[in-house]
């Protein structure tokens, strides 16, 4: 296990939660749809800009933020998937809340209504920056490190 990886992301990880459960309102900050809609386009874009089963190898990767693996268990086509799914994860938080916020407008005249839109519209945003800032880049760097110790102990077996 690695240690390091384990006690950084639930540092994150409690930090963020920490912040939910003081505000009194954890249950705002849970949806489904978000979740979902945000996993979803990004896997989708991913799929559609780098296939199958180049997206499913990248994703097994990000085991290597909480498991200690040997070089060469992730390759550079693995570090340049989970860079190039930041992006998108990115986008799918931006669309999310314009349809969130589409769905809070066509509700203006019940003001009852607002606040699924409203939840809508910010919870994608932050599902995705947890995502990409969490869980992508640190595993995007720690791949690159094994790729690159890999690309390192294979050039020192060629000499």
């Amino acid at each position: 296990m690695r240690v390091s990886g384990i006690l950084g992301l639930g540092a994150a990880l409690g930090l963020v939660v920490c912040t939910v459960v003081c505000g009194k309102t954890g249950a705002f900050y849970v949806s489904a749809a978000g979740v979902v809609f945000c996993l979803g386009l990004t896997l989708a874009i991913g799929i559609a800009s780098f296939g199958v089963g180049d997206v499913l190898h990248a994703v097994a990767a990000l085991r290597a933020l909480v498991v200690a693996l040997k070089p060469g268990a992730v390759s550079g086509r693995d570090v340049e998937v989970m860079r190039g799914l930041v992006t998108p994860l990115y986008a799918a938080g931006m669309i999310g809340t314009l349809i969130g916020m589409v769905q809070m407008l066509a509700t203006l005249e019940d003001p009852s209504q607002l606040g699924a839109g409203t939840g809508v519209a910010l919870l994608t945003i932050l599902y995705s920056a947890v995502g990409a800032e969490l869980l992508l880049r640190p595993a995007s760097r720690l791949a690159a490190d094994l790729s690159e110790a890999a690309a390192g102990g294979a050039e020192e077996e060629h000499q």
